[in-house]
């Protein structure tokens, strides 16, 4: 007859009879019943079994148990932790890596005075304005972080002259590593200028020169007659330019003499020669912005050590510190080359334009700052009067409204 241990084997194969099947099951139950009664009374077990060393047997399992939920949760732990290095030091830290190399308009400046952090962004396209684009100022700058190094950003130009929702421009940036990748056809509309005053401004650039002094005191004229055909009290933006350059002190004095209502926005700023024109290849004029009744920052935001008014906050129109803020402004762009870069278009790509304005600032270090005209707005009476002017080389009518801020 089979031993247990071999009719076991037996049933495991399948090769028992229905009498010895039902035996081995028979004792199957009995033991799972015997196990289930030892688990539930393995404590009462030890202690009649193992007596007082039942205790460490207890001991024993805890520690055996906790060691297991050690070696389950230090691996657990270690994921939970590298997701956190990665969400709170790695992933900013590359963010902060892009945001240092390339241009971050989402930096911040603080206003020197009031101690409020205020965009870098919206600071730099203010002093880009005043240089590069006569007659506006920024109003807002809306930006939108979209992945690392990359930003959208919606910039509102508007005007003194035209201060209204229908007539601000508002530009679209699409920053990618320090670069605009989006078409700039408002920048374009902004920054080009009459041919009569671009002429002047970049005489390397000019495809002729007006034939003689009749036909330039006839376009003044027409210019004249259109002025006396509108209201009194409506307002003209009026680009005029000189026959010789003018200090900024003299520039002042013709535009807007003693006892004059007429507001200079903008003066264009002689920067080279006609042969460093062709040399270099300067291709927006700069100026040098007048009217600071319409600004957004009442306190110079940056270092006035290094920049001294940068931003005309006292609303002067004394010649020296007219002079001093372009030069600040000047030096800023130069210490801020990412500027250019990001308002770079179609016209300026391939350009060095940081060497351009190197040699602008090189210019009006050795020659002085002088201006060889400029954007106005007046009274169609003013206006005349200043046209008639014989140091008045060309004038050009932009616009007129009924009053300033008007639609």
């Amino acid at each position: 007859m089979k031993n247990f241990k071999e009719l076991f084997e037996s049933y495991r194969k399948g090769e028992v009879t229905p009498a010895e099947k039902e035996y081995i099951e028979a004792e199957i139950e009995k033991n799972e019943l015997i196990n289930d009664y030892l688990l539930e009374n393995d404590e009462d077990w030890d202690k009649e079994i193992l007596g007082e060393k039942a205790i460490d047997v207890a001991r024993l399992k805890k520690q055996t148990s906790r060691k297991i939920m050690r070696m389950t949760l230090i691996p657990i732990g270690a994921v939970v932790c590298v997701g956190l290095l990665l969400f709170y030091l790695i992933i900013p830290g590359i963010q902060a890596m892009y945001d240092q190399k390339y241009y971050n308009p989402t930096a911040l400046v603080p206003l020197k005075v009031e101690g409020v952090p205020d965009d870098k962004v919206m600071f730099d396209f203010t002093v880009y304005a005043d240089l590069f684009i006569p007659g506006y100022f920024v109003n807002k700058v809306d930006v939108v972080k979209t992945g690392l190094g990359k930003y959208d950003l919606a910039i509102d130009f508007a005007s003194k002259f035209s201060y209204s929702n229908d007539t601000a421009t508002i530009e679209t940036l699409k920053i990618n590593k320090g670069k605009n990748t989006a078409e700039l056809e408002g920048f374009h509309d902004l920054t080009r200028l009459p041919y009569s005053f671009a002429e002047k401004a970049q005489p390397a650039a000019a495809t002729y020169e007006l034939s003689s002094a009749n036909e330039r005191k006839s376009m003044i004229q027409e210019n004249i007659a259109e002025l006396k055909k509108l209201p009194d009290s409506s307002i003209v933006s009026t680009y005029v330019t000189f026959k010789e350059d003018q200090t900024i002190k003299a520039s002042l004095a013709l535009m807007k003499p003693q006892n004059s209502e007429i507001d200079i926005a903008w003066l264009g700023i002689r920067n080279q020669t006609k042969n460093e024109q062709d040399k270099n290849r300067v291709i927006l004029p700069i100026g040098l912005k007048v009217d600071n009744t319409v600004s957004y920052y009442t306190d110079q935001p940056v270092s006035t050590k290094k920049y001294p008014n940068i931003i005309n906050d006292d609303r002067s129109e004394k010649p020296a510190l007219l002079e001093k803020m372009f030069k600040s402004q000047v030096q800023y762009i130069l210490d801020n080359p990412d500027i250019l870069a990001i308002t770079a278009g179609t016209n300026t790509q391939g350009y060095d334009q940081i060497k351009q304005l190197k040699a602008v600032q090189d210019y009006i270090n050795k020659q002085g700052i002088q201006s060889y005209g400029g954007l106005v707005y007046g009274k169609p009476a003013e206006l005349i009067t200043l046209l008639q002017n014989e140091q008045i080389y060309s004038a050009h009518l932009e616009d007129a409204r009924l009053a300033l801020f008007a639609k």
